[in-house]
Protein backbone atom coordinates (compact mmCIF):
# COMPACT_ATOMS: atom_id res chain seq x y z
CA UNK A 1 0.00 0.00 0.00
CA UNK A 2 1.37 3.50 -1.09
CA UNK A 3 1.15 6.76 1.07
CA UNK A 4 -1.24 8.06 -0.82
CA UNK A 5 -3.55 4.93 -0.45
CA UNK A 6 -3.07 5.09 3.12
CA UNK A 7 -3.63 8.76 3.62
CA UNK A 8 -6.94 7.92 1.60
CA UNK A 9 -5.54 10.77 -1.04
CA UNK A 10 -7.53 8.93 -4.01
CA UNK A 11 -6.74 12.12 -6.24
CA UNK A 12 -3.47 10.61 -6.18
CA UNK A 13 -3.78 7.37 -6.54
CA UNK A 14 -2.12 5.92 -10.00
CA UNK A 15 0.10 4.17 -11.68
CA UNK A 16 2.72 5.46 -9.52
CA UNK A 17 0.97 3.65 -6.30
CA UNK A 18 1.88 0.33 -8.55
CA UNK A 19 5.48 1.77 -8.98
CA UNK A 20 5.17 2.02 -4.25
CA UNK A 21 4.08 -2.03 -4.51
CA UNK A 22 6.03 -3.31 -6.76
CA UNK A 23 9.14 -1.54 -4.84
CA UNK A 24 7.54 -2.83 -1.48
CA UNK A 25 7.87 -6.31 -3.19
CA UNK A 26 11.34 -5.85 -3.88
CA UNK A 27 12.34 -4.45 -0.54
CA UNK A 28 10.96 -7.90 0.96
CA UNK A 29 12.33 -9.89 -1.71
CA UNK A 30 16.04 -8.01 -0.68
CA UNK A 31 15.60 -7.97 3.29
CA UNK A 32 13.25 -10.96 3.99
CA UNK A 33 10.57 -8.08 5.88
CA UNK A 34 7.72 -5.55 4.18
CA UNK A 35 9.58 -1.60 4.75
CA UNK A 36 7.30 -1.15 7.13
CA UNK A 37 5.80 -3.08 9.92
CA UNK A 38 3.21 -2.22 13.06
CA UNK A 39 1.74 -4.01 16.41
CA UNK A 40 -1.20 -2.80 14.39
CA UNK A 41 -3.04 -2.15 11.46
CA UNK A 42 -2.57 1.79 12.00
CA UNK A 43 0.18 1.90 13.43
CA UNK A 44 1.65 0.13 9.99
CA UNK A 45 -0.63 2.74 7.78
CA UNK A 46 1.01 5.73 10.05
CA UNK A 47 4.70 4.53 9.11
CA UNK A 48 3.75 4.43 5.38
CA UNK A 49 2.43 7.72 5.45
CA UNK A 50 5.39 9.56 7.52
CA UNK A 51 8.28 7.57 7.72
CA UNK A 52 11.50 7.02 5.40
CA UNK A 53 12.07 2.74 5.45
CA UNK A 54 15.33 1.49 6.32
CA UNK A 55 17.80 1.46 3.74
CA UNK A 56 17.48 -2.63 2.48
CA UNK A 57 22.05 -2.73 2.57
CA UNK A 58 21.53 -1.48 6.59
CA UNK A 59 20.10 -4.78 6.89
CA UNK A 60 21.92 -6.86 4.14
CA UNK A 61 25.74 -4.96 3.49
CA UNK A 62 26.25 -7.09 0.64
CA UNK A 63 22.95 -5.83 -1.55
CA UNK A 64 24.19 -4.11 -4.58
CA UNK A 65 24.45 -0.39 -3.97
CA UNK A 66 22.20 0.19 -7.55
CA UNK A 67 19.78 -2.23 -6.63
CA UNK A 68 19.11 -0.76 -3.37
CA UNK A 69 18.65 2.60 -4.82
CA UNK A 70 16.46 1.78 -7.38
CA UNK A 71 14.51 -0.21 -4.54
CA UNK A 72 14.19 3.15 -2.39
CA UNK A 73 13.38 5.03 -6.10
CA UNK A 74 10.05 3.29 -5.92
CA UNK A 75 9.63 3.92 -2.57
CA UNK A 76 9.18 7.70 -2.59
CA UNK A 77 6.71 9.15 -0.69
CA UNK A 78 5.76 11.38 -3.15
CA UNK A 79 4.93 9.93 -6.45
CA UNK A 80 6.44 12.14 -8.83
CA UNK A 81 9.52 10.99 -7.21
CA UNK A 82 9.27 7.66 -7.97
CA UNK A 83 9.48 5.87 -11.55
CA UNK A 84 6.66 7.13 -14.39
CA UNK A 85 6.15 3.88 -15.76
CA UNK A 86 6.87 -0.41 -14.93
CA UNK A 87 8.93 -0.34 -18.14
CA UNK A 88 11.10 2.75 -16.86
CA UNK A 89 11.69 0.28 -13.01
CA UNK A 90 11.92 -2.69 -15.70
CA UNK A 91 14.45 -0.80 -18.03
CA UNK A 92 16.81 0.37 -14.98
CA UNK A 93 16.71 -3.43 -13.40
CA UNK A 94 17.86 -4.51 -16.81
CA UNK A 95 20.84 -2.39 -16.45
CA UNK A 96 21.40 -3.47 -13.25
CA UNK A 97 21.30 -6.94 -14.17
CA UNK A 98 23.40 -6.32 -17.51
CA UNK A 99 26.28 -3.82 -15.31
CA UNK A 100 25.61 -0.95 -16.67
CA UNK A 101 24.72 2.52 -14.99
CA UNK A 102 21.52 2.49 -13.89
CA UNK A 103 19.19 5.86 -14.11
CA UNK A 104 18.05 6.23 -10.30
CA UNK A 105 19.98 7.96 -7.92
CA UNK A 106 20.47 7.96 -4.06
CA UNK A 107 18.75 10.57 -2.25
CA UNK A 108 21.41 13.29 -1.45
CA UNK A 109 21.92 13.92 2.06
CA UNK A 110 20.76 17.59 1.60
CA UNK A 111 17.37 16.05 0.75
CA UNK A 112 17.37 13.68 3.87
CA UNK A 113 18.14 16.57 6.18
CA UNK A 114 15.41 18.58 4.70
CA UNK A 115 13.08 15.40 5.64
CA UNK A 116 14.44 15.10 9.08
CA UNK A 117 14.55 18.82 9.75
CA UNK A 118 10.50 19.03 8.23
CA UNK A 119 9.49 16.29 10.76
CA UNK A 120 11.54 17.45 13.73
CA UNK A 121 11.30 21.41 13.33
CA UNK A 122 11.94 21.67 17.48
CA UNK A 123 14.82 19.58 17.10
CA UNK A 124 15.95 20.96 13.86
CA UNK A 125 15.87 24.66 15.48
CA UNK A 126 18.03 23.67 18.12
CA UNK A 127 20.31 21.71 15.94
CA UNK A 128 20.65 25.15 14.17
CA UNK A 129 21.50 26.65 17.33
CA UNK A 130 24.15 24.33 18.33
CA UNK A 131 26.00 24.93 15.06
CA UNK A 132 25.63 28.63 15.01
CA UNK A 133 28.17 27.81 18.63
CA UNK A 134 29.92 26.07 16.66
CA UNK A 135 30.62 27.96 13.56
CA UNK A 136 31.24 30.20 16.38
CA UNK A 137 33.95 28.44 18.12
CA UNK A 138 35.50 27.27 14.84
CA UNK A 139 36.05 31.13 14.00
CA UNK A 140 37.43 32.02 17.37
CA UNK A 141 39.63 29.11 16.62
CA UNK A 142 41.29 29.64 13.46
CA UNK A 143 42.01 33.52 14.87
CA UNK A 144 43.99 31.75 17.49
CA UNK A 145 45.96 29.55 15.22
CA UNK A 146 46.79 31.54 12.53
CA UNK A 147 50.31 30.89 13.30
CA UNK A 148 49.58 27.28 13.32
CA UNK A 149 47.89 27.58 9.34
CA UNK A 150 51.14 29.14 7.79
CA UNK A 151 53.44 26.85 8.93
CA UNK A 152 51.20 24.30 7.86
CA UNK A 153 50.96 26.27 4.39
CA UNK A 154 54.57 25.86 4.39
CA UNK A 155 55.11 22.32 5.27
CA UNK A 156 52.36 21.62 2.43
CA UNK A 157 54.27 23.15 -0.02
CA UNK A 158 57.54 21.41 0.85
CA UNK A 159 55.22 18.51 0.63
CA UNK A 160 53.91 19.71 -2.81
CA UNK A 161 57.29 19.87 -4.12
CA UNK A 162 57.89 15.87 -3.09
CA UNK A 163 55.14 14.75 -4.66
CA UNK A 164 56.09 16.66 -7.91
CA UNK A 165 59.35 14.94 -7.69
CA UNK A 166 58.21 11.83 -7.17
CA UNK A 167 55.98 12.01 -10.17
CA UNK A 168 58.89 12.95 -12.14
CA UNK A 169 60.42 9.96 -11.07
CA UNK A 170 57.44 8.16 -11.88
CA UNK A 171 57.26 9.38 -15.62
CA UNK A 172 60.96 8.05 -16.07
CA UNK A 173 60.14 4.34 -14.76
CA UNK A 174 59.42 1.94 -17.64
CA UNK A 175 56.20 1.04 -18.67
CA UNK A 176 54.30 -1.95 -19.95
CA UNK A 177 52.68 -1.74 -24.02
CA UNK A 178 49.32 -2.76 -23.69
CA UNK A 179 48.64 -4.66 -27.15
CA UNK A 180 45.45 -6.13 -28.54
CA UNK A 181 44.90 -9.42 -28.07
CA UNK A 182 46.03 -12.21 -30.63
CA UNK A 183 49.23 -9.78 -31.69
CA UNK A 184 52.26 -10.18 -30.08
CA UNK A 185 54.23 -7.86 -27.89
CA UNK A 186 55.90 -4.69 -29.08
CA UNK A 187 59.47 -4.66 -29.45
CA UNK A 188 61.13 -1.89 -27.11
CA UNK A 189 64.94 -1.11 -27.74
CA UNK A 190 66.81 -2.05 -24.64
CA UNK A 191 68.54 1.16 -25.02
CA UNK A 192 65.45 3.21 -24.81
CA UNK A 193 62.63 2.28 -23.05
CA UNK A 194 59.39 3.24 -23.11
CA UNK A 195 58.51 5.71 -20.08
CA UNK A 196 55.63 8.29 -19.88
CA UNK A 197 57.30 10.72 -20.38
CA UNK A 198 58.59 9.51 -23.27
CA UNK A 199 54.89 8.74 -24.51
CA UNK A 200 53.69 12.43 -23.90
CA UNK A 201 56.61 13.92 -25.45
CA UNK A 202 56.10 11.94 -28.83
CA UNK A 203 52.67 12.98 -28.75
CA UNK A 204 53.73 16.41 -28.69
CA UNK A 205 55.72 16.21 -31.26
CA UNK A 206 53.94 13.95 -33.66
CA UNK A 207 51.51 16.75 -34.09
CA UNK A 208 54.19 19.79 -33.68
CA UNK A 209 53.83 21.70 -36.83
CA UNK A 210 57.35 23.41 -35.96
CA UNK A 211 59.61 20.06 -36.88
CA UNK A 212 58.94 21.45 -40.87
CA UNK A 213 61.80 23.67 -41.80
CA UNK A 214 58.52 26.12 -42.43
CA UNK A 215 56.25 25.11 -39.51
CA UNK A 216 53.58 24.03 -41.92
CA UNK A 217 53.11 20.52 -41.40
CA UNK A 218 53.51 17.72 -38.48
CA UNK A 219 53.48 14.09 -39.11
CA UNK A 220 49.86 14.35 -38.19
CA UNK A 221 49.47 15.97 -41.38
CA UNK A 222 50.15 12.67 -43.33
CA UNK A 223 49.21 10.61 -40.69
CA UNK A 224 45.78 11.44 -39.47
CA UNK A 225 44.48 9.64 -36.66
CA UNK A 226 40.55 10.84 -37.91
CA UNK A 227 41.62 8.85 -41.09
CA UNK A 228 42.62 5.75 -40.01
CA UNK A 229 46.60 7.22 -39.70
CA UNK A 230 46.98 8.35 -43.16
CA UNK A 231 46.07 11.44 -45.14
CA UNK A 232 43.60 10.13 -47.48
CA UNK A 233 45.22 11.24 -51.01
CA UNK A 234 46.81 9.71 -53.97
CA UNK A 235 50.32 10.96 -53.17
CA UNK A 236 51.69 12.62 -49.92
CA UNK A 237 51.42 16.71 -49.86
CA UNK A 238 54.69 18.02 -48.51
CA UNK A 239 55.65 21.36 -47.41
CA UNK A 240 54.55 24.05 -49.81
CA UNK A 241 52.03 22.05 -51.43
CA UNK A 242 55.09 19.66 -52.64
CA UNK A 243 53.85 16.19 -53.84
CA UNK A 244 55.37 13.12 -53.40
CA UNK A 245 55.59 9.81 -55.86
CA UNK A 246 53.90 7.96 -52.85
CA UNK A 247 50.79 7.94 -50.68
CA UNK A 248 51.27 8.20 -47.16
CA UNK A 249 50.84 4.93 -45.52
CA UNK A 250 48.83 3.81 -42.36
CA UNK A 251 50.04 3.67 -38.66
CA UNK A 252 47.77 1.50 -37.92
CA UNK A 253 49.96 -1.81 -36.40
CA UNK A 254 53.31 -0.76 -37.70
CA UNK A 255 55.02 -1.11 -34.26
CA UNK A 256 55.18 -5.03 -35.44
CA UNK A 257 56.63 -4.26 -38.39
CA UNK A 258 60.77 -5.27 -39.32
CA UNK A 259 61.40 -2.78 -41.93
CA UNK A 260 59.78 0.67 -43.06
CA UNK A 261 59.55 2.83 -46.45
CA UNK A 262 58.68 0.76 -49.41
CA UNK A 263 62.16 -0.37 -50.43
CA UNK A 264 63.02 -1.56 -46.38
CA UNK A 265 65.61 0.61 -46.12
CA UNK A 266 65.12 1.71 -42.66
CA UNK A 267 65.48 -1.55 -39.74
CA UNK A 268 63.65 0.62 -37.09
CA UNK A 269 61.35 3.39 -36.07
CA UNK A 270 64.20 5.53 -34.83
CA UNK A 271 65.96 5.11 -38.45
CA UNK A 272 62.71 5.38 -40.69
CA UNK A 273 61.57 8.83 -38.25
CA UNK A 274 64.29 10.77 -39.73
CA UNK A 275 63.61 9.76 -43.11
CA UNK A 276 60.40 12.55 -43.29
CA UNK A 277 61.94 14.85 -41.16
CA UNK A 278 64.74 15.42 -43.34
CA UNK A 279 63.49 14.79 -46.89
CA UNK A 280 63.38 18.24 -48.95
CA UNK A 281 59.65 17.73 -50.22
CA UNK A 282 58.02 16.31 -46.84
CA UNK A 283 59.54 18.59 -43.79
CA UNK A 284 62.49 20.20 -45.54
CA UNK A 285 64.98 20.05 -42.91
CA UNK A 286 68.57 20.38 -44.28
CA UNK A 287 70.08 18.24 -41.59
CA UNK A 288 69.71 15.89 -38.71
CA UNK A 289 71.84 19.08 -36.33
CA UNK A 290 69.85 21.66 -38.11
CA UNK A 291 66.34 20.07 -36.87
CA UNK A 292 67.96 19.27 -33.07
CA UNK A 293 69.36 22.87 -32.80
CA UNK A 294 65.76 24.08 -33.74
CA UNK A 295 63.98 21.83 -31.44
CA UNK A 296 66.36 22.56 -28.16
CA UNK A 297 65.26 26.22 -29.16
CA UNK A 298 61.48 25.48 -28.10
CA UNK A 299 61.01 26.02 -24.32
CA UNK A 300 58.61 23.73 -24.08
CA UNK A 301 60.91 20.67 -24.77
CA UNK A 302 63.88 21.95 -23.08
CA UNK A 303 64.91 19.31 -20.81
CA UNK A 304 62.63 16.19 -21.45
CA UNK A 305 65.40 14.74 -24.28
Amino acid sequence: MSPEQARGDVNRIGPASDIYSLGAILYDLLTGSPPFTGSTLLETLEKIRSREPIPPRKSNPSIPQDLETICLKCLQKNPRQRYLTAMDLAKDLRRFLHEEPVLARPISTWEKLYRQAAKNPAITAMSITLMMGLVLSIVVFSTLSSKISRSDQRFERAEQKVQEKEAELAADRAITLQVPLGLKSVPIPSNNPLTEAKVKLGKQLFFDKRLSIDDSISCAGCHNPGLGWTDGKTVAVGIGGRTGDRNSPSLINTAHQRMFFWDGRAEDFEEQSLGPLLNPIEMGNPSKEFLVKKVGGIPEYNGRF
